[in-house]
């Protein structure tokens, strides 16, 4: 059995493509890994493993996953396409494969079809001083998640002041359609358990594209379960009531970013450039608004594979 240090483990894999089973190597790696988001350049070592293993089909489509990890789109589709055309490949590989490069066109044609048809008429129908007590309404309303969060992240004096902010919207802002807490000067925060996660030294994993949902970090993912917990909405007894606040609050959320979708659908690569605006607003909000640059492609090998 390989030990299951990683870096030893991955020694050891490389190893073995090296001078012994490069099977056995893909093996070991695919195992590493089953529980544990690999990094990009991690996913190009399993692509090499693949393809020293001699499966070119399986090989390609990790090459997929790795550009789409390092955000180029275009080239992920091009790396899925050919894998289509490797011999052999199983049923079950072309039907993953086909619904994995089915994702991203998804979500972009359900946006395009529905969400933004209804966003936009949204707009038109609400007054915008509406929308605006609605988005104080659902701030207020999930702002106990921030609550706990704060106080999970050893913040207590600051949960105690949201938990003031809660307190004084609930009550005098009309179950937060007003926000006089802010007048008052209670700051607001945005914390959620993904961020609280990032607090305890949890990587973020894996950028997904969802369907439906959109995108998502392995940790934010996870994250977002815990929070419903902590999100009052979800104890509404009344399911049309529950579920119509939650669609009310998705399609404000759309309409807010109705003014992007020009810079959005002009980009050259659609895939990266959503990628980056939500990496770059989970980091801004991991940071509390303090950014700071980082080189992301200084660790990966770029030589043609």
């Amino acid at each position: 059995m390989s030990p299951r240090n990683i870096p030893l483990t991955i020694k050891y894999a490389e190893l073995e493509m090296s001078y012994g089973d490069p099977k056995k190597a893909h093996e070991i790696l695919l195992d590493l890994f089953n529980n544990k988001i690999p990094t990009p350049y991690q996913i190009r070592l399993i692509a090499n493993a693949a393809n020293n293993a001699g499966d070119k089909a399986e090989a390609f489509s990790y090459m997929a996953e790795f550009y789409l990890s390092i955000g180029n789109f275009q080239e992920a589709i091009e790396q899925l396409k050919i894998a289509l055309t490797m011999k052999p490949i199983t049923n079950i590989q072309t039907a993953k494969f086909i619904a994995r490069l089915n994702d991203f066109e998804f979500n972009e044609d359900l946006d395009k079809a529905v969400l933004e048809p209804v966003a936009d008429g949204y707009d038109v129908i609400i007054p915008e001083p509406v929308q605006s007590g609605f988005n104080n309404f659902f701030n207020n309303a999930e702002y106990p998640i921030t609550i706990v969060n704060l106080l999970l992240q050893g913040k207590p004096l600051e949960s105690i002041e949201g938990l003031f902010r809660f307190t004084i919207n609930s009550t005098i802002g009309l179950l937060g359609i007003l926000d006089p807490a802010s007048k008052m000067g209670l700051n607001a925060n945005d914390e959620d358990f993904a961020q609280t996660l990032g607090v305890w030294g949890v990587d973020q994993g894996s950028y997904i594209m969802t369907p439906f949902l959109g995108p998502y970090t392995v940790r934010h993912g996870f994250g977002d379960l815990i929070d419903n917990v902590f999100n009052p909405i979800s104890y509404i007894d009344n399911g049309v009531s529950r579920y119509g606040l939650k669609i009310i609050d998705k399609i404000q959320e759309r309409s807010d970013l109705s003014a992007l979708e020009d810079e959005l659908y002009g980009s050259y690569d659609t895939y990266q450039y959503l990628r980056d605006s939500y990496i770059q607003n989970r980091n801004y909000k991991m940071n509390n608004g303090v950014t700071e640059e980082v080189d992301e492609f200084a660790d990966i090998d770029f030589e043609d594979f």
